[in-house]
């Protein structure tokens, strides 16, 4: 992710995915998911939308969508993570991302011990301070 001139610049994704020209006031805006598409792995009927608060969850262990009825009868020793915190928790640990592997174009936790000698940088190095991001806002107020 790049920001230069109050716009934003996706690349990267491991996906393939590239997008420019994303304004700031705007981002939030394409990172919305059709939660009728998060259907429930197991009771295929379910889906976010309709669960109560629109609470889901993501069981690491198999990959699966389940929704909080199929949770309570889901294996207990799996890995269940709320849905929503599916991006920022590791798959394969448990634990949260706190940088991201260059070479692999992944986000990594202090677990993933395989990209030690890879070249990757630190998320809190890259947080912008809140007075610089507060200042940035304010100018875009006047656009």
């Amino acid at each position: 992710m790049d920001i230069k001139d109050y716009k934003i610049e996706l690349y990267e994704c491991i996906n393939g995915h590239k997008i420019e020209n994303i304004l700031l006031n705007e981002f939030e805006e394409t990172q919305n998911i059709d939660l009728l598409n998060i259907i429930c792995d197991i009771f295929k009927m379910n889906n976010k939308s309709i669960s109560y608060n629109k609470i889901f969850y993501k069981c690491l262990t198999c990959n699966k969508n389940i929704c909080p009825l199929c949770k309570s009868n889901h294996n207990n020793i799996h890995k269940i993570i709320n849905y929503d915190d599916k991006y920022y928790i590791c798959n394969k640990h448990n634990e949260n991302y706190i940088s991201y592997c260059e070479e692999c174009k992944v986000n990594i936790c202090t677990s993933c011990d395989n990209h030690k000698k890879h070249k990757k940088f630190n998320f809190m190095d890259i947080l912008p301070q809140q007075e610089e991001l507060v200042k940035k806002l304010e100018k875009l107020k006047y656009y």
